[in-house]
């Protein structure tokens, strides 16, 4: 059933109503009006027989009395008329045969056949009462005023009703056109259809209605402009996911002096972050490395590199021109906002190390013959800026060497550890790292058991708090 319909019962139902309500108010005040003329009029004429009936009655003149009420006779919707003396005998009446009789005798019959309007009044003479007057008017004038009017108002009612469903019907469709077109409107917008501008000239509530609906299309525009961006954000994240997992070894060579483990946790938009442990015949290669920015660009650039480095790192004898190789392959490839920092460090089985750094977070060492932790100094600039050559670029990277003795443990991270927050918006950095570190390595031996302890701590601070960056690190111990 549509809106209009039912708007126009609900109208049709309190017309309906009120029009009954004004129907029963004049009824009855219609019938208070005849009953009031009824009376006056039956008043009237009893008040006036009564006063021409005083002499014929004291008189006992029969034929007068009889003549005085046959003279009423005529009078319109009379049932009888008698006048009576003192004793209730009647001695006028339009019937001669009832002259003589009991009024009350006769008043019973009456009012055993019909309904009437009786009017008394009493004869006197000199305040002496000599007789009575009795008059009845008949209540079908009543009923038959009554019949009409009923008849009459049904008429004017129906009349009415139909030229008010017309009107209210007509009144619905006119007001409610805007309501149809905010219908059509949502639809098109329900259909996917948001091109059309939604206009309507009015400026009542439905001129409202039609403001917030366009309002709502322009947002559902904007919504899904950002739906499609944050689709492709996630296609490009699953994209990213994808190539990360290749850049991660699939397996540790099983190393004879070193224990070494890795983790990995990518975050949703993941960056480029690459750790890898390869073997040569000289020494043992470990790389970490991330690179600016986040998303599959960043992915895509980092299997770049891992590509260069697997071409390369077996013919490879110093991580200084390693590095700078591996700049010179990708200067001209990657945008100029867009860098890769790395570092680069060679095990030999004796525990010598050389390394070198470009633009990485600094690792952690921590030497076990004197329970110390303490940070490398790593500056240098990272790989990819392209306003530094080829040839300029080994004496911009930080390099260093050193031995690892026995239980020595070396940490290595980026920068997505730094930047792990908590609930209260607080971050771990580095200091908290080294703190974090430190007091893990001196109580675990087990770099599998290190590599744990951190990720449950690191897990504890974080909360509920999902990670912004991938967290990655690398632990080497020297066996």
């Amino acid at each position: 059933m549509s809106f209009k319909i039912k708007i126009s019962i609900l109208f049709s139902i309190i017309f309906v109503f009120f029009f009954f309500l004004i129907y029963d108010y004049l009824t009855k005040r219609g019938e208070s009006y005849i009953i009031e003329e009824l009376n006056k009029r039956g008043n009237s004429l009893a008040t006036s027989l009564a006063m021409v009936a005083k002499e014929p009655l004291i008189d006992e003149d029969l034929a007068e009395l009889s003549r005085l009420t046959y003279s009423i006779k005529k009078e319109e919707n009379l049932v009888f008329v008698y006048i009576v003396d003192k004793y209730n005998k009647i001695r006028g009446s339009p019937d001669y045969e009832e002259v003589g009789k009991n009024v009350e005798d006769i008043l019973r019959i009456y009012k055993a056949k019909q309904n009437f309007f009786l009017f008394e009044k009493d004869v006197s003479m000199g305040g002496i009462n000599i007789g009575k007057v009795y008059l009845a008017l008949s209540l079908e004038i009543l009923e038959k005023a009554k019949k009409d009017f009923r008849k009459v108002a049904s008429i004017i009612f129906f009349l009415f009703l139909f030229l008010g469903l017309i009107s209210i019907f007509l009144f619905s469709y006119i007001s409610l056109k805007p309501l149809n077109y905010i219908i059509k409107a949502l639809k098109r917008i329900g259909e996917g259809d948001l091109e059309k501008e939604i206009r309507y000239p009015s400026k009542d509530e439905f001129g409202k209605i039609v403001e917030v609906a366009e309002e709502m299309r322009i947002k559902l525009i904007e919504y899904r402009k950002d739906l499609m961006e944050k689709e492709r954000l996630r296609r490009d994240a699953e994209l990213a996911k994808e190539i990360q997992k290749m850049l991660l070894p699939e397996k540790l060579p099983d190393l004879r002096e070193y224990e070494i483990s890795y983790y990995y946790e990518p975050a949703f938009y993941v960056g480029g972050d690459y750790v890898d442990v390869l073997k040569t015949i000289t020494h043992t290669f470990c790389i970490i490395g991330d690179v600016s920015g986040k998303g599959a660009s960043s992915s895509l650039i980092m299997a770049l590199t891992k590509s260069f480095i697997y071409s390369n790192y077996k013919t490879s004898r110093s991580p200084i021109a390693f590095a700078a190789n591996i700049h010179s392959f990708l200067r001209d490839k990657i945008p100029d906002d867009m860098f890769l920092t790395l570092f680069l460090l060679y095990l030999e089985d004796n525990g010598n190390y050389t390394y070198s750094s470009c633009g990485h977070t600094p690792p952690l060492l921590y030497t076990s013959n004197t329970n110390l932790l303490r940070k490398f100094k790593t500056n240098g600039v990272p790989i990819g800026f392209s306003f530094v050559s080829s040839e300029e670029y080994p004496s911009f990277v930080q390099k260093g060497q050193g031995k690892l003795e026995k239980d020595d443990v070396l940490f290595l991270y980026t920068d997505g550890l730094i930047d792990v927050r908590n609930e209260k918006g607080e971050t771990l950095g580095e200091d908290g790292i080294f703190n974090l570190f430190y007091e893990i390595v001196r109580e675990v031996k087990s770099v599998e058991k290190i590599k744990n302890k951190m990720v449950d701590k690191i897990k504890e601070f974080m909360g509920k708090s999902e990670p912004e960056d991938d967290i990655t690190f690398l632990i080497i111990k020297k066996k």
